[in-house]
């Protein structure tokens, strides 16, 4: 039996597409930002500041419309934009272009870096000592 025999109807997704730039690659500006202002995060910027010095609406501006969509409570929202920067950062790649198998992949590798680095200035900050 079919959805249409079940009456029901098939799952529409919530924005329009068409009126996003959907562009897979990150261009220039959107790549420099990322690699200057992600990083910080680590370094205790918090991440409302992150999201403020990326200003672009190719990015942001979807997460915002699905977020306005799925009422999600706007508290929410820096810290899911945090988590797609992060992976943009990662992967090098606008969301637009990530592949269903590899959403989760570039996520944990940008965690795994961040771990690093931050066992690092511990180190670093202890040998001063």
């Amino acid at each position: 039996m079919n959805e249409r025999a079940l009456g029901l109807t098939p799952w529409v997704w919530p924005v329009k597409l068409d009126d996003y730039d959907r562009s897979t690659e990150l261009k220039i500006d959107e790549a420099d930002a990322l690699r200057a202002n992600v990083p910080s995060l680590a370094n205790g910027v918090l991440p409302s500041v992150v999201v403020e010095r990326f200003p672009f609406p190719r990015l942001l501006k979807p997460l915002e419309d699905v977020c306005a969509h799925i009422e999600l409570h706007q508290k929410y929202w820096t810290n899911l934009k945090i988590l797609m920067l992060r992976d943009m950062a990662g992967r090098g790649k606008s969301y637009w272009g990530w592949t269903e198998g590899g959403r989760s992949g570039g996520l944990r590798r940008q965690r795994e870096k961040e771990k690093r680095a931050r066992r690092h200035r511990r180190k670093a900050l202890e040998a001063k000592r």
